[in-house]
């Protein structure tokens, strides 16, 4: 089975997503770095290769016209449930917060703690989940680094917008941000009240 995608991070998804159905394809780290066609100069650390790639992939893609407001205002709200509907990507779940980011929702830091990224090393494991699927066919430490890294980091499990609201209301309120909690709870209960758009 090929694994799809031109960045290791897409590729590495691919293959992780494989592995938790069952149907994981025999192939190596050296396989799927070698066949990316983005820069994988951090391949071995997948916080960095997947902010990485996403930035590169961002790059690539149209511009937007956000919103003029900032914060967790109803405009803001409207253009993310429009925008990110859904069951969304491993770039779209990225794009998501960063475009919070951009409307003043959250800060920088914020956003990198949320989703595991560049030196933050924040994790959430998910005890209600089934773990890893081993097939004892792929072992290679290094795909293990990536397994390992999409089975505890948020990213991995935050796959549409109520849910990165839910990762970014605990994040804040585990870094003691209760304010900004709050106002990102009261967005969530917008966000998942709201059928249409």
């Amino acid at each position: 089975m090929p694994i799809s995608g031109l960045s290791i991070s897409e590729r590495m998804w691919s293959f992780y997503t494989s592995n938790q159905r069952g149907d994981c394809p025999v192939t190596s780290f050296d396989q799927i770095k070698n066949s990316s066609t983005y820069d994988t100069t951090n391949a071995e650390d997948p916080s960095k290769q997947l902010l990485d790639d996403y930035r590169t992939w961002k790059a690539e893609q149209p511009p937007r016209n956000l919103p003029d407001s900032k914060g967790a205002t109803e405009d803001n709200l409207k253009y993310l449930r429009q925008h990110f509907q859904g069951e969304l990507s491993l770039f779209q779940r990225i794009d998501a917060v960063d475009t919070m980011r951009e409307m003043g929702i959250i800060t920088e830091d914020q956003m990198m703690d949320a989703l595991s990224l560049g030196d933050s090393k924040m994790r959430f494991l998910r005890l209600c989940d089934a773990g890893l699927v081993d097939g004892g066919v792929n072992f290679d430490a290094k795909l293990d680094k990536w397994t390992d890294y999409f089975s505890m980091s948020s990213i991995g499990w935050a796959n549409n917008l109520s849910k990165i609201f839910e990762l970014l209301n605990s994040s804040l309120r585990f870094s003691g941000k209760v304010d900004l909690a709050e106002e990102i709870q009261s967005a969530l209960n917008q966000v998942t009240s709201k059928k249409a758009f």
